[in-house]
């Protein structure tokens, strides 16, 4: 998952991205913030809660997301930002290349909400498909000004990765 964030004490917007590289182990997680990479252990234990465990430090975390705000509480620290915009994250540019206009799942998980319909005229950036994956939220969006030609998923629905959501013809 991929998004840009502000914060009221930051004056740019900072790309955040959470990778899961081994499916074998689903808590261990690159959190990359700007240009740093954090290798870190996210266990939750509830429902947008749960512990977060830092170079052998274990600190408790808890989210709520509102609309375009997300609240963040870790320790005793609050932290609010508000999403910029959501990128879809691609498994690399040979499978981009080989989809084309394809909006694919980028690892598996429950498709919570479609915000779009087919024959919809979409612009860069704009949220297209809402869906979970390890009791993260993450929204698709499309990467390009774009017609949807087909929806290939319904809300509830179990994906993979890799699993086409959505077809769009972009816009010339």
């Amino acid at each position: 998952m991929k998004t840009k964030l502000t914060s009221p004490s930051a004056p740019d917007p900072v790309a955040v991205e959470l990778q899961t590289p081994n499916p074998n182990a689903p808590t261990q997680t690159i959190v990359t913030v700007g240009d740093q990479q954090h290798e870190v252990d996210i266990e939750s234990t509830a429902a947008n809660a749960g512990l977060i465990r830092i170079n052998h430090q274990v600190h408790r975390y808890v989210t709520h997301r509102d609309g375009d705000r997300i609240l963040v509480w870790i320790d005793g620290q609050s932290f609010k930002f508000n999403t910029v915009n959501n990128v879809p994250r691609r498994s690399g540019a040979a499978s981009t290349a080989a989809a084309g206009n394809d909006i694919t799942a980028p690892m598996p998980g429950t498709i919570l909400k479609i915000l779009v319909d087919p024959g919809d005229c979409v612009t860069a950036h704009q949220p297209l498909i809402i869906m979970e994956s390890m009791k993260m939220e993450m929204t698709l969006s499309a990467p390009a000004d774009a017609t949807i030609r087909q929806i290939s998923c319904h809300e509830g629905e179990l994906v993979e990765r890799d699993a086409t959501l959505a077809t769009l013809e972009r816009s010339e």
